[in-house]
């Protein structure tokens, strides 16, 4: 079996192929099962931020180690996820 097309976890999470084998007796016998093919997601898209532009003001006396500001990230993979 040979992948022609990548996988892509947010189109298709699972993909149920049926196999069938054949010989070349007389009669012919066969046998098939179902193979089952779970895609895991990679990382493959990156964060976004939340806000295109974050300003902040700073007093010149602010003290070290202080917060001075909060950005919010959004994972873009959860974005597409269905479940």
């Amino acid at each position: 079996m040979l992948i022609q097309t990548p996988l892509d976890y947010e189109a298709v999470r699972e993909h149920v192929l049926s196999i069938q084998a054949r010989d070349g007796g007389t009669p012919p016998l066969s046998s098939a099962t179902m193979v089952t093919i779970n895609v895991t997601d990679s990382n493959d898209n990156p964060p976004m931020f939340a806000q295109e532009v974050y300003a902040v003001t700073l007093v010149e006396d602010i003290s070290l180690h202080s917060t001075v500001i909060q950005v919010r990230l959004i994972c873009t993979a959860w974005l597409y996820r269905s479940g």
